[in-house]
């Protein structure tokens, strides 16, 4: 795996990085209108997330303050080249960090309906329906952070969607005669009810 640094700034050279990548991710390859992408809320306040390959900007997201409580993620992309590697996680999940030391308490996301399972993966949850923004489906997603013990931040909903993914998971592996005989749903929150009898829960939250 090649080395990356990642910065976090509004500094002048970020702004530049993160709309070069935006430009060849959103402009060009998906041929969203210039004037769409860089916004009124691209500004010297704007605070930017990047991912640099040597001095080669690769992935980026932004941040943006809605109100002292609320911020909102947005403009992530990746060059096609370094897809799959989980460089979106890594911009977004500093952005996530940065909103936690400002004390952000909710984080919202407005992304592109293909895109919505891997907010999902990242903890958010979908609010709402989908709707047209630019030509392009949309949807709505947001993700509750809360300070947790021992001053450990995690997302409530983010632990709350990896617990009932598990479980499925779990559910789906059991011997068909089993599940014929109580039935998919109950045998599911059967096996919710091991994990938290367990006490496993607050593990599986903030060390997954």
């Amino acid at each position: 795996m090649k080395d990356f640094r990642l910065e976090v700034s509004n500094a002048v050279h970020m702004r530049a990085a993160s709309s070069y990548i935006r430009m060849k991710v959103f402009v060009l390859e998906k041929a969203l209108a210039l004037a769409a992408e860089f916004d009124q809320n691209d500004t010297s306040e704007t605070v930017y997330s990047v991912l640099f390959d040597g001095n080669l900007p690769v992935a980026t997201a932004r941040l943006l303050n809605e109100t002292d409580d609320v911020a909102r993620i947005g403009r992530v992309a990746t060059l096609r080249e370094y897809r799959g590697n989980h460089l979106g996680s890594q911009v977004v999940k500093a952005l996530e960090d940065l909103a936690r030391e400002r004390q952000v308490k909710q984080l919202v996301i407005h992304a592109e309906l293909t895109a919505a399972e891997f907010y999902e993966y990242l903890g958010y949850r979908r609010v709402g329906k989908p709707y047209d923004e630019d030509g392009v489906p949309c949807i709505t997603l947001d993700k509750q952070l809360q300070r947790g013990k021992d001053g450990e931040t995690w997302s409530i909903r983010s632990w709350q969607w990896r617990i009932f993914k598990l479980v499925e998971t779990v559910a789906r592996q059991l011997p068909a005669p089993i599940v014929m005989r109580w039935g998919y749903p109950r045998v599911k929150q059967m096996t919710l009810l091991k994990i938290m009898v367990a006490g496993t829960i607050k593990d599986c939250a903030v060390h997954w």
